[in-house]
């Protein structure tokens, strides 16, 4: 059995962060590919993982529009979700979750097997001069809402996890595998 995983990525973090989950499968073949690189007709895969860094809390439009391009394909494979956010390692992780609902919304009707989110990087001296006026921006608005978020305070930094990814990549493994632990059944 093989499968691709399928990604964007603003500022090349999350392509590190779909290695680390790769790293994790260990018996099935995963290709990974980003998704302005796929070729059309690309469809072999026998199950898909998709993945997307959360942006001014919504995940990339790129990520969207695949989805509602492709999922028609996927309805009878196995479907697997990530997104990394720099919010999970904040007060704040409660939201991601709802970060991933964003993505797996988009797939219905098919549900996941298996979703996570996982922590992101964000390092805003790196990002583009808009990038950074878009972020300011979105964390003034925080600060408005919520007596109990500094703005100031907010630390960007890598707050990505290599272990974290590979288990979650081992949890991808074992659901393909099945409760019985036979490779050649399928959940």
């Amino acid at each position: 059995m093989s499968g691709t995983l399928y990604y964007d990525t603003r500022y090349d973090s999350t392509r590190e962060v779909c290695h680390w989950i790769v790293d994790g499968i260990r018996h099935k073949a995963v290709a990974i590919q980003r998704i302005g690189e796929v070729k059309p007709g690309q469809n072999a895969d026998e199950f898909i993982i998709i993945g997307s860094p959360i942006y001014v809390g919504k995940p990339l439009a790129s990520v969207s529009e695949f989805i509602r391009s492709k999922k028609d394909r996927w309805i009878h494979k196995p479907v697997f979700v990530f997104v990394t956010s720099w919010a999970e390692a904040t007060m704040y992780r409660h939201e991601c979750n709802r970060f991933l609902d964003l993505v797996i919304s988009q797939l219905s009707p098919i549900k996941p097997v298996l979703s996570r989110s996982l922590p992101g990087k964000l390092l805003l001296e790196q990002t583009t001069q808009r990038d950074q006026n878009v972020m300011r921006r979105l964390l003034r608005r925080i600060n408005a809402m919520s007596e109990e978020f500094h703005a100031e305070a907010a630390q960007f930094t890598d707050m990505r996890n290599q272990e974290e990814c590979r288990q979650f990549g081992k949890d991808i493994e074992t659901a393909l595998m099945g409760q019985e632990g036979d490779p050649n059944h399928l959940v």
